[in-house]
């Protein structure tokens, strides 16, 4: 059984092991050599913590120092406690020094860090714009000069689109009364749209409330949704064909093109029987909000319609259509859609002619006909899944949606578009050719 190296007690109860941080200061202390591991009597620790030979009782080291004994029992020190020798003493008085002036340091270092992880106290003479590079915390500003970072971060170009948009909604927002910008609260919207966070990530990110995040951010978002709406929007006819690719200019010349389909967003499984039923979806098996997008063929945003039932794909393009389509389309102008708009040839307006994929209707196979304009329709509507696949870049759109926030999601979807429309480049450039 284990003994302790300065009595030889067997299984000392209480001990103290000896660690690597104290083995070479305790061994000068006691005049022992001592390993690390080793338990020793807790009494021969003195008020300092360090032990000696002469602190315990039980001990009597003699006139020549050589010799212990108890109560019961007295022989010669054996080589575990045997005294120190010059070279060891004057080894362990090294290391003894240079492990202090290690510990020092390493204290130093924890107190910089205490400092600089500490935030400043706001002073209240001190404007809180210029107070705010003080905090460690995380801010946009740091990316000013770095539009790569605010690219991915935000899902727009630069520090000047971002004073930009922070213009526009200026009016609208309050006070804010923290130790951050306007810019910040605009970053609110666009990090968790870009990024998909939750507002208490960004609210830890910031060193602020969630509830106060979550305010600011919904009160940025809906004004950014008023400002913008004028980006996503009916084009006239001139502007219209300026969107046009020279190549489909060719097939159909001087027709406005409106290429329309549905997007899907996941949302959660609800309590609400109504919500619930109205929002799953039997093709996808899933819950979902879905969204009518109509676009010009150089994939330009013309329309988001609001959330629809999910099985519903006719009734969604005839309100659509009533709605505003119907009355801006005009004699000649074409709609493309894909077979879920079964109903469309019968829905728009006189005049206007409606391009999808054939039917078999009950024919083997396709005729060369058939097959050659479901290709051409297929090269037109092409655009439209790449819509979507731009919307769905936006991780917010991309992840499932909670449903507390169901009544925010078109303002999204719809400031999502804005910011496709006004910093992307269009996805089939003027110089685009169909395949012939």
């Amino acid at each position: 059984m284990p003994s302790c190296p300065l009595c030889h007690e067997q299984n000392p109860k209480p001990s103290t092991r000896v660690t690597s941080a104290n083995a070479s200061s305790w061994s000068l202390a006691a005049n022992v050599l001592l390993t690390v591991g080793q338990r020793i009597c807790s009494s021969h620790l003195d008020k300092d913590g360090k032990p000696t030979l002469h602190i315990n009782k039980k001990i009597d080291k003699g006139l020549d120092g050589r010799y212990w004994k108890t109560d019961k029992k007295r022989g010669r020190y054996n080589i575990i406690n045997k005294p120190l020798t010059s070279q060891e003493h004057s080894l362990l008085s090294i290391i003894t020094q240079h492990t202090s002036s290690l510990q020092h340091k390493q204290q130093c270092i924890q107190t910089l860090q205490h400092q600089l992880t500490t935030p400043a106290p706001i002073q209240t003479k001190v404007d809180i714009i210029d107070e705010r590079y003080l905090s460690h915390f995380f801010r946009i500003g740091m990316y000013k000069s770095h539009p790569h970072h605010i690219q991915i971060l935000l899902g727009i170009p630069n520090w000047e689109q971002l004073e930009r948009l922070t213009k526009l909604i200026m009016p609208d927002l309050p006070s804010l009364q923290l130790p951050i910008l306007y810019e910040d609260v605009v970053a609110f919207v666009l990090l968790r749209l870009r990024r998909g966070l939750q507002h208490r990530a960004i609210a830890a990110m910031y060193n602020i409330s969630a509830t106060r995040t979550t305010e600011l951010s919904n009160i940025a978002l809906r004004a950014l949704a008023k400002e913008l709406k004028c980006h996503v929007k009916l084009l006239d006819k001139d502007q219209m064909l300026q969107n046009t690719p020279p190549s489909v200019q060719e097939q159909y010349p001087n027709a406005k093109i409106y290429i329309c389909d549905d997007t899907y967003i996941y949302i959660q499984h609800s309590d609400d029987l109504n919500l619930q039923h109205g929002s799953f979806s039997n093709h996808k098996y899933r819950n979902l909000a879905k969204f009518f997008i109509g676009c010009a063929s150089n994939g330009t945003i013309l329309t988001v319609e609001s959330p629809y039932e999910c099985d519903a794909d006719d009734e969604i393009l005839q309100t659509s259509l009533d709605k505003d389509v119907n009355a801006w389309l005009d004699d000649g102008d074409i709609v493309v859609v894909d077979r879920g708009f079964q109903e469309a040839p019968n829905q728009v307006v006189d005049g206007v002619m409606v391009l999808q994929p054939a039917y078999l209707q009950g024919q083997a196979q396709f005729s060369l006909s058939d097959r050659v304009m479901s290709i051409k329709v297929s090269q037109l509507r092409c655009v439209i899944e790449n819509v979507n696949a731009r919307l769905k870049a936006y991780h917010l759109l991309t992840n499932v949606y909670p449903n507390k926030a169901l009544d925010l999601l078109a303002d999204y979807v719809l400031v999502a578009a804005a910011l496709s429309n006004l910093y992307y480049k269009p996805l089939r450039s003027t110089t685009w050719k169909a395949n012939q």
